[in-house]
């Protein structure tokens, strides 16, 4: 009885989230500011209407043209959920093998299907022929517990985990982890690789040592150490992210920014910002740089901030541009083309990345005072960006 109870009370609680999504597409405000993004964008995917009203969104990402969903139905049943974007159809529709989509992961590379269950540690990994209707079977078991997975074509990541990272070679099944000595954990977004992935060259934010260093290793294809390095970890909490630009890794560490020579692991130049990097992206061949002020990893929504917003070249660090405004709570940005959208609770602006210049701006009363969501979704594999607003991508 209990059972059965609790499964209406799911069923009932994912009914209640799909209608409140649907009523939320119908605002006048969400009408606006998609009219306003549709000037600055060439195409639309509505991803609710390709996939409704069967299943329901629990988290995305992009992988080479690709969304990849992990989702729900109303049985409360988890599928992974494939949808091609240029055509914007579903590619296939798979059954996780864990049925759990609050836990369970999944990536792709031109063959497989790979996923795993971050509630177990250490967690399992299963693989699966794309194409055919196999059950799932061990790929590997991870030494370094609970982990998110990301893949290339021949070789699959293990990030975001507090022991380390992880790296697999798919064909020989063959791992090589770096872990934390003595099990000491640091914050999970610590460990990481460098987007977009590369079949060639990636690298690995390790583990860290007692001294609080965090060792780097760029890997090449065939499992091999090319280079280390090292940098300081100067705060416990502090989120280490890796970009991919040229010929150079763009590492943010806190209020560093360096880049390193992808060649041998030089450090070709640095740049040292007043607050903590909030975020950075990449855009032809450009590093755009986001710091609040005052610094805060988690802006409060009742608080002023003045956003300070720099776009750097990616092989010699000098700025391009630099822009200083105010924002009411923590600003919503994406990088769509060659524009960079902003928003607040007050206003709604549009830059030209390339220049700086403004292109768009529109103000709301407080009465009229729309939430804002919208962010970048970045394909893992190609680099390019997407702008997501509530259920619809745009680029």
């Amino acid at each position: 009885m209990i059972d059965r109870l609790n499964g209406h009370i799911k069923n009932s609680t994912l009914l209640f989230i799909a209608l409140i999504l649907c009523l939320g597409c119908f605002s006048p405000k969400s009408d606006e500011l998609s009219t306003s993004i549709v000037k600055y964008t060439s195409h639309r995917l509505d991803l609710k209407k390709i996939i409704a009203p069967n299943y329901i969104s629990v988290r995305e990402k992009i992988k080479n043209g690709k969304i990849l969903i992990n989702a729900t139905n109303k049985a409360d049943s988890s599928f992974f959920i494939v949808v091609d974007i240029n055509s914007q159809q579903i590619d296939q529709i798979i059954k996780d093998p864990f049925n759990d989509y609050k836990s369970t992961y999944f990536d792709i590379n031109n063959q497989f299907i790979f996923c795993c269950d971050v509630s177990s540690s250490p967690c399992k990994i299963f693989i699966r022929g794309l194409k055919d209707e196999k059950r799932f079977h061990l790929l590997h078991s991870s030494l370094v517990g609970q982990s998110i997975i990301s893949v290339t074509n021949v070789q699959l990541f293990l990030i975001n985990n507090v022991y380390g990272v992880g790296v697999i070679d798919i064909q020989h099944q063959t791992p090589l982890f770096f872990q934390n000595p003595a099990g000491k954990s640091t914050p999970p977004l610590a460990s990481t690789v460098s987007f977009p992935l590369s079949n060639s060259l990636n690298l690995v934010s390790g583990h860290s040592t007692t001294d609080s260093t965090i060792n780097l290793y760029a890997i090449n294809n065939n499992q091999k150490i090319l280079w280390k390095n090292s940098v300081k970890r100067p705060k416990e909490n502090s989120q280490i992210r890796i970009l991919s630009a040229g010929s150079v890794f763009i590492m943010a560490n806190a209020k560093m920014l360096i880049a390193l020579s992808k060649k041998n692991g030089s450090l070709i130049w640095s740049k040292s910002f007043d607050n903590d990097i909030n975020e950075i992206k990449n855009i032809d061949g450009k590093i755009v740089v986001c710091t609040f002020n005052p610094g805060s990893y988690f802006p409060k929504e009742n608080e002023s901030y003045q956003i300070i917003l720099k776009l750097l070249n990616s092989n010699d660090g000098n700025i391009v541009w630099e822009k200083r405004f105010n924002s009411q709570g923590k600003p919503n940005l994406a990088i769509c083309n060659t524009n960079l959208f902003i928003a607040d609770n007050e206003n709604f602006e549009v830059f030209n990345v390339r220049s700086g210049q403004l292109s768009h701006h529109s103000s709301n009363s407080e009465k009229e005072r729309p939430k804002y969501y919208f962010n970048t979704s970045t394909d893992l594999a190609t680099g390019e960006n997407y702008l997501k607003f509530d259920d619809q991508y745009y680029w």
